[in-house]
């Protein structure tokens, strides 16, 4: 009778592999080893280069960007010229520029503008072209009025640019608005004979009465203007750079009281100005940032302005719209 053998399963098992496979096995286990090494090296300089290269590009479109603004800033420099600067009460340093005829943005070319320093996007008053009677426009340039110029005595390469009178034109913004509702008041009292009174709650430098007066000046009624401005430093520029004295000088602009408009408007008793009314309240009060004042998301402050008027709104129709 025939033994049984060994196993198979027993045989492969106990039966070590021989040096020379061994050997293999190892060396198969170390150059997987050194892929993997490899592979993880190389992604890893890959997505330090990437990070390096979209820094480096970064960078370098930044200080393009810097560049070009710096470019630019010096360019508007050129054609901006500062003509003062004044301290505020109420808000950072106003500053007067004249912007020439090549200034890069084309509505304000050849006008003068108050902004402050902090926010020179936004215009608070400007003024189209140069007023004549030779005024001067910086402490070295003075408008000459028989050859319309802007020359300077100092040195040949300074301002010198041909410049147009004062004429009526359009602002492109909202002073426009504020400048048509006059004519709604002066078709409705058309048949009357007494002067046209118009507040002006933030008269600014004047931009607006300027405008009002330009448009309606040969009107067959009196068009008479009441200002009302918080800031006195804005007065004065508007005085001396944006013809508010010459309006005041012709009475277009009868009176302009500085202080807060909302409690100046209001009807005091003890003070004769207030028995002035008016046909029209133009009310044009926003902060350094042009956004609305939060005081006039309140009723009260309207109704307040409604008092001044000569034709108030009814009880009757103000209490359904509060409804």
């Amino acid at each position: 009778m025939r033994g049984r053998g060994p196993s198979l399963s027993a045989t492969c098992t106990s039966t070590p592999p021989p040096p020379r496979a061994r050997s293999t096995i190892l060396q198969q286990q170390q150059q997987q080893q050194q892929k993997q090494q490899h592979y993880h090296r190389r992604r890893h300089r890959h997505r330090f280069e990437k990070k390096a290269f979209l820094s480096r590009r970064r960078r370098v479109k930044a200080e393009a960007a810097s560049s070009s603004k710096e470019d630019k800033d010096k360019e508007e420099e050129k054609h901006m010229h500062l003509l003062e600067e004044k301290l505020s009460q109420h808000g950072a340093p106003l500053q007067v520029y004249y912007c020439d005829e090549e200034y890069e943005i084309p509505s304000f070319r050849d006008t003068t503008i108050l902004i402050r320093s902090t926010t020179p996007d936004a215009v608070l008053s400007e003024m189209r072209g140069k007023m004549d009677n030779g005024v001067e426009i910086s402490t070295k340039t003075v408008y000459d009025e028989q050859n319309a110029t802007i020359s300077s005595s100092s040195s040949s390469s300074s301002l010198k640019k041909k410049s147009r009178l004062p004429q009526v034109t359009i602002t492109g913004g909202v002073f426009d608005l504020f400048a048509l509702a006059v004519a709604l008041v002066l078709d409705q009292e058309e048949d009357k004979e007494e002067d046209v009174n118009v507040a002006i709650l933030g008269l600014g430098a004047g931009t607006c009465a300027r405008l009002i007066d330009d448009l309606y000046h040969s009107s067959n009624k009196r068009v008479k203007m009441f200002g009302y401005e918080l800031d006195d430093a804005i007065v004065d520029l508007g005085m001396k750079h944006f013809g508010l004295n010459e309006l005041k000088e012709k009475g277009s602009l009868v009176d302009v009281r500085v202080g807060d408009a909302l409690e100046n408007i209001k009807t005091k008793k003890s003070d004769a100005d207030d028995t002035v009314k008016f046909d029209l309240i133009i009310v044009d009060l926003f902060d350094d940032q042009s956004r609305v004042i939060p005081q006039l998301m309140e009723v009260e402050r309207w109704e307040n302005i409604s008092k001044r008027l000569k034709n108030p709104p009814s009880s009757s129709s103000s209490s359904s719209n509060e409804n």
